[in-house]
């Protein structure tokens, strides 16, 4: 059970704030308007001005990571789709990116630290425009074409902690919904895993959440650097 909900107008970083409190052994919530350090995997800078939507779960877990990081992913493409009547359904491009159509709109950072899971969210809401370097982002003023209100903005928020935090974890559920909602699916990908490179088409996603390739290999870890549109 989450116990507290911490709003900031500016951090460094949710996850950075987040992990600060892991002595405290308290399960938590940061939110914040903007940061100046966020990042995603592999360190690599979030972009994450004023306008979007950032925070981290601080979890004490007990379950299968796994299951409450595609719990969070699930609650959060269901919200946004529910709150805003999207004419495109949201799509999952594993690991850890929600997309909208070939645009990127929302990424999950999952981090381990002592017994705490630490996930850290941005979803893009407000943002006109991105940096160069962030050609396949997207937000949701974007794909409305209108501002998202505050009130829309926060009402999001708390249906997506409501949902991700009380709803219970349906494993095969959770699994199928992956699977249907799966952007790599029958695409040419390229992975890196371990300084290798891997060149195959996803086929499916397997029960305990790894890629199911079209040679037979089964991928749990490691990251898509490209995907072949043809």
């Amino acid at each position: 059970m989450v116990k507290s909900i911490f709003f900031f107008d500016k951090v460094n970083s949710t996850q950075i704030l987040a992990k600060k409190f892991i002595p405290f052994k308290s399960n938590l919530v940061i939110v914040a308007k903007s940061q100046e350090k966020g990042y995603g995997r592999f360190q690599r800078a979030w972009y994450s001005p004023e306008g979007g939507l950032y925070f981290s779960y601080l979890l004490n877990f007990q379950e299968n990571i796994f299951d409450i990081i595609f719990h969070i992913v699930k609650s959060i493409i269901l919200e946004i789709e529910e709150l805003f009547d999207l004419k495109e359904k949201l799509q999952i491009k594993w690991p850890n990116d929600i997309y909208y159509q070939d645009k990127k709109l929302c990424g999950i950072l999952a981090e381990k630290e002592d017994n705490f899971l630490i996930v850290g969210c941005g979803i893009n809401v407000n943002e006109d425009s991105f940096p160069s370097f962030l050609k396949s982002a997207i937000s949701l003023k974007m794909i409305l074409k209108r501002t998202i209100t505050t009130n829309e903005k926060y009402l999001l928020l708390e249906n997506i902690l409501y949902k991700s935090l009380f709803k219970k974890i349906e494993k095969e559920e959770l699994v199928n919904f992956l699977k249907a909602r799966n952007y790599l699916k029958n695409k040419k990908i390229k992975i890196t895993l371990k300084g290798k490179e891997i060149i195959d088409v996803c086929v499916d996603i397997a029960e305990d959440y790894s890629l199911i390739l079209s040679s037979g290999k089964k991928i749990s870890s490691g990251e898509v650097v490209k995907v072949f549109y043809e």
